[in-house]
């Protein structure tokens, strides 16, 4: 049976743990470290290359780097193929570096494959530069029977940032590195080989290597745009906790990083500590270039309207299109996807003015949209699901969102009301569409929004029976001496690692030091074990306040940030008090 603690009994500890602490800086980064640091494995060479199209394609063989040892992972070298289009009549210095996934062949891409890329280049007259097996895939771990690709290898590789506390285990460290070292391959060929210069890029990704695009343009200052796809979950653990709201579960698309424990501890240390690494939005004040975000309405893996949760963070110009009726894929829209994205490319690429778009909810839920330019038309996207909060493409089908055309009221603005469903929930958004630069139109739109706006699902896990410090440091001793009392030594062995206020905690020696030291540490090194033997949850309802549910990680994180900050008394007055409920 959930317990819900009074609020006047501990007024001043609960209050301090509602009190938001920020994100670090991400100056000196782990992840601008590892990119930043050479590494005697990269290299490249010339295979082929051939005319078409308009364009010259050069394929080129690159080693990015060396990832892990041999002892952890093999292959330790990632190797790419980088496929140059560079087209026969060039306009621009600034490329166009496209990420993308596939696995490791020794053969080069085929001329079929590098046709969509050649027309980009003939559109835009900028080079383009394709960096594929990013990651470099499959991957074969110690301890793994089989080869991981993908959402496997990145949820793995997340898995074993939280178990060690090692931010380079982070897939996304290397695969930003390879687009990094693939830029500095397309800048060093092009001049040499063809005496051309490259001085500047705009970087693009789908899925991961949506973040991959973000990551890199927040570590490397030559990139001047980012097109980040797909990738619709900036504040990682909010868009979680939004997900489950939204659902009543994880979609199966996530069943990876479901497996490899990122939602259990996402809001534990160690998923913090993750979400400071792989998160674009930790690297946000580097995000300072111009954004097309593009995203999926019926994204398996992403809710609609996560992006309203971030966007207005961005300290750039951040465009965003929301493409209705398509899945993570975009296969079914994947022409209208290029006609907008080579618009947005052409209007970036020849300085010219886009569009400002600013939009908000009023007092009665009206949407109200404003624009610095005049569109060609408006539209009012909306679909409804009348069973569940759910839009996904396989849920409500390829024809659930249909449009119908707006008109601006006199003072220029747009103003839409949806009115709630009878039952369920209805999904909307606003779409413009304006001039392009060479005949194919800009097209963005707000983010998507739903009414009601109500989460029908909260993450919720057991209040049962926290054990305070003592407690722990006699079980402990107990099992050292070799007469266990509740916990065997292996059964405390089973309970790490743990991170306690910065430090991890991988064996019996180390938590026997940390148990016996006063204060702060023993009291929140009490609080994590709690956790870990499932006497309490990181979602376990501490209080409500109003509406609200006050969770254990809210309070735990609150104690960690007071201990950074110096006031270590404070942090072990709360981690003392979890101890206690």
């Amino acid at each position: 049976m959930k317990r819900i603690i009074s609020l006047s009994r501990y007024l001043i500890t609960l209050l301090l743990a509602l009190l938001p602490f920020p994100l670090l800086a991400d100056q000196g980064s782990p992840l601008q470290r590892y990119v930043e640091t050479p590494d005697p494995s990269y290299g490249y060479q010339l295979v082929g290359e051939l005319s078409v199209d308009g364009v010259e394609v050069y394929f080129l063989n690159m080693n990015s780097q060396s990832w892990r040892s041999a002892d952890e992972v093999t292959p330790v070298v990632w190797n790419h193929w980088v496929t140059l289009i560079v087209p026969q009549q060039l306009s621009s210095s600034v490329a166009n570096l496209i990420i993308v996934g596939g696995s490791t062949s020794a053969q080069p891409p085929e001329p079929d494959d590098v046709a969509q890329f050649a027309l980009i280049a003939t559109a835009t007259g900028a080079i383009q530069v394709v960096v594929q097996q990013v990651p470099s895939q499959p991957l074969h771990f110690s301890g793994l029977s089989e080869g991981l690709t993908e959402d496997a290898l990145v949820a793995y590789s997340w898995r074993r940032v939280m178990e060690t506390g090692d931010p380079t285990w982070a897939a996304y460290l290397p695969m930003t590195k390879a687009a990094v070292r693939a830029m500095d391959t397309a800048q060093e060929f092009i001049a040499s080989s063809l005496g051309l210069v490259i001085d500047r890029f705009i970087v693009t990704g789908f899925s991961k290597r949506g973040a991959t695009a973000w990551l890199t343009a927040a570590v490397d200052d030559r990139v001047v745009g980012v097109v980040p796809g797909m990738f619709n979950i900036l504040h990682m653990a909010d868009q979680l906790e939004h997900h489950y709201a939204s659902y009543g579960f994880f979609s199966h698309a996530l069943s990876d990083y479901e497996e490899n424990g990122v939602m259990e501890n996402i809001r534990a240390p160690e998923g913090e500590l993750l979400g400071r690494i792989v998160d674009p939005i930790s690297y946000r004040e580097a995000l300072t270039m111009p954004h097309l975000i593009l995203n999926a309405s019926g994204d398996e893996f992403f809710l609609p309207d996560a992006s309203e949760r971030y966007i207005g963070e961005l300290p750039a110009e951040a465009l965003q299109r929301i493409v209705p009726n398509t899945d993570h894929s975009g296969e079914s829209k994947f022409e209208d996807l290029l006609a907008g994205l080579i618009a947005w490319y052409q209007m970036q690429l020849y300085g010219l003015e886009r569009p400002e778009l600013e939009w908000g909810l009023a007092a009665g839920g009206e949407l109200e949209v404003g624009s610095s330019q005049i569109p060609l038309v408006a539209r009012l996207w909306q679909a409804s699901n009348p069973s569940a909060r759910d839009f996904r493409l396989e849920t409500v089908g390829d024809q659930a969102w249909h449009s119908s055309v707006i008109t601006a009221d006199a003072d220029g603005r747009y103003r839409v009301s949806v009115p709630e469903p009878a039952q369920g929930y209805t999904a909307y958004m606003v779409e413009l569409t304006y001039p392009g630069a060479a005949g194919i139109p800009q097209v963005y739109t707000t983010s998507v929004f739903v009414t009601p706006d109500e989460h029908p699902f909260e993450l919720e896990d057991p209040l049962l029976n926290p054990k305070i410090p003592l407690y722990w440091r006699w079980q402990l001793a107990r099992a050292l001496a070799g007469f266990p009392d509740d916990y065997t030594r292996s059964e405390l062995e089973q309970l790490l690692p743990i991170r306690v206020l910065g430090d991890y905690v991988h064996d019996l020696e180390t938590l026997d030091a940390f148990l016996k030291q006063p204060g702060a540490v023993r009291a929140c090194t009490a609080a994590r074990l709690n956790v870990e033997a499932e006497e309490v949850g990181w979602y376990s309802t501490l209080y409500t306040l109003g509406e609200t549910n006050i969770k254990y990680w809210q309070s735990y994180a609150r104690a960690e940030q007071l201990y950074r900050d110096g006031k270590t008394a404070q942090a072990a007055g709360i981690c003392f008090w979890l101890t206690l409920l």
